[in-house]
């Protein structure tokens, strides 16, 4: 029964941990297959994101390239000459910001296709809008192929080097690997005094887990600002399941019931957060 129960769990553990690192060695690959052909974006770009930035300035004038694009192409094929020239005035306004926010990007906006586009807007002239956008938007796709995965894995993906998170004295504050480090070690520790049938140690480690779960939570609201994503993760499930977990540890004989509860605090905690977080964590150091 013992033996049973604790490969089942081994079974799950590794199979989830076997999926982590297959995704990351696949990444990693593909990244040194590739290594010539990745552009890294200009580090002025940094000034337009979080956290230098207040607001994602860099992020909002893509949404808005996008939007006047479409609508300058939605007009010209419906005919409406009078909104495709508004539209264009604010699409060539936006374009222009490119080269003045990030100078380094100055030879990747089409300066003769912006300037026809506004040049056949004034005289509605939709076919010349129609040329003109075309080459616009040819240059969007040639940056992005060029710069906008790495920018999204650079920019957009969590840091966690300045994250500091309580000790369970409530005083001192660790650094994050630290602190993952030393939930993993209690993890570990928890899964040998279990396989050897030790409860008091099993129950010890399963309440510092479920302490250290707690303030780790807490350290998530600095960068989510609501309660949704943290909830989903470490929310009172999670924390209900660990209460269960240290009842099942008591008993020797309810080893299956206690292995049950570790794989589904396995998934539903550490592998939901390293799939949002730690792949795109490794994502990033490679590129920096």
């Amino acid at each position: 029964m013992h033996k049973t129960s604790t490969a089942k769990f081994s079974y799950i553990f590794i199979a989830v941990m076997c999926t982590a690192i297959f995704s990351l060695s696949t990444t990693s690959s593909a990244f040194s297959a590739e290594t010539k052909e990745v552009s890294i974006p200009p580090e002025s770009l940094a000034q337009w994101y979080k956290p230098q930035n207040k607001r994602q300035v860099w992020l909002h004038l893509m949404f808005r390239l996008g939007e006047t694009t479409q609508a300058v192409g939605l007009y010209s094929k419906t005919g409406d000459s009078t909104s495709m020239a508004r539209w264009a005035g604010s699409l060539a306004e936006n374009y222009r910001l490119i080269p003045k926010m990030v100078p380094e990007w100055a030879e990747q906006i089409d300066v003769d296709a912006v300037k026809a586009l506004e040049t056949a807007a004034a005289k509605k002239d939709i076919t010349g809008v129609q040329k003109a956008l075309k080459k616009i938007r040819q240059s969007c796709k040639s940056c992005h192929g060029e710069f906008k995965t790495t920018s999204i894995a650079i920019y957009r993906s969590a840091d966690f080097s300045k994250q500091k998170i309580k000790s369970l004295n409530g005083k001192d504050l660790i650094n994050y690997r630290t602190f993952m480090k030393s939930l993993r070690h209690d993890l570990n520790n928890l899964k040998i005094y279990r396989a050897d049938l030790n409860t008091g140690k099993a129950q010890h480690y399963a309440k510092q887990i479920s302490d250290k779960l707690s303030s780790l939570k807490e350290s998530c609201s600095s960068c989510h600002r609501d309660k949704e994503p943290v909830l989903r993760i470490l929310g009172e499930k999670t924390f209900n399941t660990m209460d269960s977990l240290i009842v099942a540890l008591k008993e020797p004989g309810k080893t299956k019931k206690s292995g049950q509860l570790m794989g589904e605090m396995g998934f539903t905690v550490c592998g939901r957060c390293h799939g949002i977080h730690r792949n795109k964590v490794a994502i990033k150091k490679l590129l920096k």
